[in-house]
């Protein structure tokens, strides 16, 4: 199993999951005898689990659309990401130089976060996968931050999805069904502040108010914004666009 998920092997690309939970084999002690040539010789890593969980940060199988160059871009980044090499990328048409941190999935879409340039937290950049146009792997590497200096799930603790930036805050109450739905799961960066019979009433930690307004909208008919103005009037112009766009016409 580690033989076939050598990252020189285009299928890795399909298997992204397999390494995050490779991390926690590698420090297994039943296995340390059986894979420790291995392990340096494939992985070239310490086996710390920890650092392949911020490698490989909230893979799952993706539903996006790969042809065969997308494949290969993907086997070359996560190379690159085990091998802590710097990466060459032809991106939206432009040129980078990146050293990749980590590649995270969002919304069945792959990104690979890396620095931009050298390392510093100021220049930490989102690549989406589907937008690279080429990707080469250089010979020149670098070391790969500790966690206190890497960690993507404190880095992204008050993030909107993988989109940082200034945090903000709204206030929304959730009637109805919706109420018990959201209950029962951790739902965008939320605080339950009361609950009545009525009404749940949740404070909201944000960074971009499209990604707040298209998660709150999947349960749009049981929601009311109580603070926030501004966010308040996007969600009723995207309820008045829904509307129009799916209005019956008085003439056939």
């Amino acid at each position: 199993m580690f033989k076939y998920f050598y990252p020189t092997h285009l299928e890795s690309a399909y298997y992204l999951e397999a390494y995050q939970k490779l991390g926690s084999l590698l420090d297994h002690k039943n296995l340390q005898q059986d894979i420790k040539d291995l392990k340096n010789e494939v992985f070239n890593i310490n086996g710390k689990a920890e650092k392949m969980s911020r490698m490989f940060y909230y893979i799952t199988r993706t539903g996006s659309k790969n042809d065969s160059q997308d494949l290969e871009h993907q086997a070359i980044i996560v190379q690159a990401l085990i091998e802590n090499k710097i990466l060459n990328l032809q991106y939206n048409d432009k040129s980078y130089k990146v050293l990749p941190l980590c590649i995270s999935q969002y919304r069945d879409s792959l990104y690979l976060i890396g620095y931009k340039n050298k390392k510093d937290v100021n220049n930490i950049r989102t690549f989406k996968f589907k937008r690279i146009s080429d990707a080469d792997i250089t010979m020149e590497s670098f070391e790969y931050p500790k966690a206190k200096d890497w960690n993507p799930k404190e880095f992204y603790d008050s993030s909107s999805g993988i989109i940082t930036g200034d945090s903000q805050k709204c206030t929304i109450r959730v009637y109805g069904n919706s109420k018990k739905q959201i209950s029962e799961k951790v739902f965008f960066n939320s605080t339950l502040s009361k609950s009545t019979n009525e009404y749940d009433e949740y404070v909201i930690n944000y960074t971009n108010s499209d990604e707040l307004l298209g998660q709150i909208f999947v349960y749009a008919q049981d929601i009311e914004i109580v603070d926030c103005d501004i966010t308040r009037q996007k969600f009723l112009d995207k309820a008045k666009e829904a509307i129009f766009r799916n209005r019956f016409d008085d003439v056939a």
